[in-house]
């Protein structure tokens, strides 16, 4: 019995650097393919061990977390709780740990995805880490109504160093944060940056969700120029790179026609209601909502009951005590 488990970690398929970088390449614009083509593997990279197989699997744990799949996200971690992975997840600690944060965070735990980020700064001192963590505590205020603490907590990062990728977060950050502080000129700057950045590293998906940020501000601004310059060919991007986003834009256009026709009757319906109940539940068309239908003194449109709250079945807590010692 005791050769048995050597023999099968042997006869196990092997995961390589190019079918890592391959799947982290298909995660950037389109998830749900990355999941699939993760499960459809996964039996066979069970008994593999090595840091290639924990990037793998994480790689897999970020699809997961963008598409909100809980079920997956966390028989993943189970993956890499594995004893033998112990030696290569203590080199990936940090990069694991802020994934859960960020799942905490799109499912509105809140107080849980700030420990977590905490836990995760306490175990770095590199300035690119450090400053993603940041940036992600930063999101975490904006969405609780904060928006000024999360400026002040930018401010101390040192925005020259970072490399591409978290330069281009932070400038969605920051972007967002000046949308909700009024500043939308800034907000715009801000996301044009992040979307030439994106491009730079191929995250043609990530960039394609923040012009749905810059119509937003654009709108708030009630420019319909820089709105329709964005607007263009947008239901055939989102379909091609799988963003559900379709109900967004229905609210956009609508909220574009009222500015134009200086009429807010349509906003005001019970169709339109139930079309923001739908919004309600879509972390990239929440605030915005929120914001538009403030500049049209529409605030009580959206009732106190859609606010954000936890989403059943909640996560459980402490979800990083495997690699956070504090949360033992």
């Amino acid at each position: 019995m005791n050769l048995l488990i050597p023999l099968l970690a042997l006869s196990s398929s092997v995961i390589t650097p190019d079918m890592v970088t391959q799947l982290s390449e298909l995660e950037k614009n389109d998830p749900h393919q990355a999941l699939k083509v993760y499960k459809k593997s996964r039996e066979d990279y069970l008994r593999s061990f090595s840091l290639e197989a924990v990037q793998y699997h994480r790689v897999a744990l970020k699809a997961a977390n963008d598409l909100t799949d809980w079920p997956t996200f966390l028989s993943i971690l189970e993956t890499l709780k594995q004893p033998e992975l112990t030696p290569y997840t203590s080199k990936k600690t940090l990069h694991i740990i802020n994934d859960i944060g960020v799942a905490y965070r799109l499912n509105n735990q809140f107080d849980d995805a700030i420990a977590h980020f905490k836990c995760a700064i306490d175990k770095t001192s590199n300035a690119h880490q450090t400053a993603a963590l940041k940036a992600n505590i930063a999101i975490v205020y904006r969405i609780q109504g904060q928006p000024s603490v999360g400026f002040r907590l930018l401010d101390s990062i040192e925005f020259k160093v970072l490399n591409t990728p978290i330069r281009a977060g932070i400038n969605v950050v920051k972007g967002n944060l000046s949308l909700h502080l009024g500043e939308t000129t800034a907000a715009i700057q801000s996301y044009q940056e992040a979307i030439k950045l994106f491009k730079e590293e191929n995250k043609i998906r990530d960039s394609i969700r923040v012009e749905f940020n810059i119509m937003t501000a654009a709108l708030l601004e009630k420019n319909l120029s820089l709105y329709q310059t964005y607007r263009t060919n947008a239901e055939t991007k989102i379909k091609d790179f799988n963003i559900d986003n379709s109900d967004f834009l229905t609210f956009l256009d609508m909220v574009s026609h009222a500015i134009s026709m200086r009429d807010t009757v349509e906003l005001e319906t019970s169709k339109t209601a139930l079309l923001l109940n739908e919004l309600a539940k879509n972390d990239d068309a929440n605030e915005s909502v929120r914001l538009l239908l403030k500049s049209l003194k529409l605030d009580n449109v959206i009732s106190a009951e859609q606010q954000r709250k936890p989403i059943e079945p909640l996560l459980e807590a402490k979800l990083g005590a495997h690699w956070c010692e504090e949360m033992r």
